[in-house]
């Protein structure tokens, strides 16, 4: 951070204390490093964060904030050149690897026959949504009520109502057949997490990655 006269190179996120005239300026080029921003409550910090990522944004830059607590939501730019995406984040069930939701899913690492079970559970229940979506020019949502309907016909019974939903049920029936040649317990377990994991997170079909919101709002 530093103070000019020069504006252009940087942003400007307001005056120094006593000398409107002299305006304080963030370096664009240094943001690329850490930065750490303190401050005791009520000192500022969100306000000078939220000025920080406008400025930027309307440089032309993209700018994401995890607000994890909530003090952006509703933030609105000085710039009508600006695109403000308000975006709730979710795990893509189908576009999220599948290691890393079988890590979601299961934690232990220990728990290898388990992981071991879900792995092939999603790996085939995410093939047949992609397959189903790509061949009808659906969304993943629309795929799994697709796939879903088929399998009530089939079996005359499921009780789930939302997409989400039904993926869980549809996951938890590769499951079992996962886990007809392996033990009892292990199949058991892997419901209860899979049930578990719906419970306590928040999961789409249809969530977009990060990185697509940001390119949408350039």
């Amino acid at each position: 951070m530093y103070s000019t006269s020069r504006p252009e190179r940087g942003v400007k996120i307001g005056s120094l204390l006593g000398f409107g005239e002299l305006d304080v300026v963030v370096d664009v080029n240094a943001l690329a490093k850490h930065l750490l921003v303190v401050g005791t409550t009520g000192s500022g910090k969100s306000n000078f964060v939220a000025i920080l990522a406008d400025r930027v944004a309307q440089l032309g830059g993209s700018v994401v904030v995890f607000d994890v607590h909530g003090e952006y939501r509703g933030l609105k730019s000085e710039s009508g050149r600006v695109h403000v995406v308000d975006y709730e984040a979710a795990i893509n069930l189908v576009k999220t690897p599948i290691e890393m939701l079988v890590k979601f899913i299961i934690p232990e690492s220990a728990a290898t026959k388990q992981r071991r079970l879900l792995r092939s559970a999603l790996r085939r229940l995410n093939e047949e949504v992609v397959k189903v979506a790509t061949e009808n020019r659906l969304p993943y949502s629309e795929a799994v009520k697709r796939i879903y309907a088929e399998e009530r016909k089939r079996k005359g019974q499921g009780q789930a109502e939302t997409p989400d939903e039904m993926y869980r049920e549809l996951l938890k029936k590769h499951v079992e057949e996962a886990g007809r040649n392996s033990g009892e317990r292990s199949v058991a377990d892997v419901l209860d997490k899979v049930d578990d994991f719906f419970e306590w997170h928040l999961v789409g079909l249809d969530t977009p990655n990060v990185s697509e919101i940001v390119g949408w709002s350039c």
